[in-house]
């Protein structure tokens, strides 16, 4: 397994739909064994709480309810905090962080399910405003459904934010806005806590994996710079050529130096090789 692969299999795992019922509305991650987060939009209509689910692709379908106390219905923020009503053992989730603007232009993965389409997308951190000042542009957004969704800021390994619009082509090509989590951590002092748990975890997952991986890339010869791969071959050639050079001469010295001979009452045949 690749190093992406194996990226991409940890965030899917964390990455779930969110659902009103059986109907999709966007994506969403677990961020501690029992909390969640995703866009408030994706939801903001429903009428029924019990309606409320996620479903991932390790742990099934799951009812959760809305953390309105920590959660940001204003859509300059936009940010809703979701939570298990029935607690299961959950080993797949993500640390949260924080952005600088010195970050900008930073590599990024935005993680979701556009058209319910599992997807991991490559981009960049396109910069700051003021008129935002919750959130980042991005070119990583690219279709509804990702609505909710972690942005992962791949040099420091932390989701610094939550996929919030995209915009429209005649406004902005290939852009789109994601929520920061500043305001979040101010909201909920005990994430700070739990977030750090959540970090521990992941970085120790992050290098297990790496681990795993390292003999399947030091074994492959195809790794190897192209000079060795030739000098390799070269090697392996000769070292057969002179195996097949000894035999030949150890057989001509048999024939010269050997002469049958008669033992035994049953006539087994015998080499005399003392002359």
């Amino acid at each position: 397994m690749t190093k992406d692969s194996n990226l991409k299999t940890l965030l899917e795992r964390a990455v779930v739909k969110v659902l009103v019922g059986d109907t999709f509305k966007g994506t969403g991650f677990f961020i501690t064994p029992d909390y969640l987060l995703t866009a408030y939009h994706c939801f903001e209509d429903f009428i029924d709480e019990n309606t409320l689910f996620i479903k991932s692709t390790v742990y099934g379908k799951l009812q959760v309810s809305l953390e309105k106390d920590r959660s940001f219905r204003n859509r300059e923020i936009d940010i809703a905090v979701l939570k298990l009503v029935r607690p299961i053992e959950v080993s797949d989730y993500l640390p949260v962080g924080l952005l600088t603007e010195s970050q900008a232009t930073d590599d990024i993965l935005a993680v979701g399910y556009p058209a319910e389409i599992f997807s991991v997308i490559s981009g960049e951190i396109h910069g700051f405003s003021e008129q935002y000042p919750h959130k980042f542009f991005n070119n990583a957004m690219k279709a509804e459904g990702q609505s909710g969704g972690p942005i992962y800021h791949l040099a420091t390994r932390r989701v610094v934010g939550l996929a919030l619009s995209v915009y429209k082509p005649d406004v902005m090509t290939d852009g789109g806005l994601a929520g920061r989590f500043e305001i979040l951590f101010e909201q909920w002092p005990e994430l700070q806590a739990l977030n750090q748990q959540a970090v521990e975890r992941w970085e120790r997952r992050f290098k297990e994996g790496e681990m795993v991986k390292l003999p399947h890339f030091s074994l492959s010869l195809l790794s190897l710079p192209s000079r060795w791969w030739y000098y390799g071959i070269a090697g392996i050639i000769l070292l057969i050529m002179l195996i097949f050079i000894v035999m030949g001469l150890n057989s001509q010295k048999t024939e010269g130096n050997c002469s049958p001979a008669i033992s035994g009452v049953q006539g087994n045949i015998s080499l005399d090789c003392s002359k």
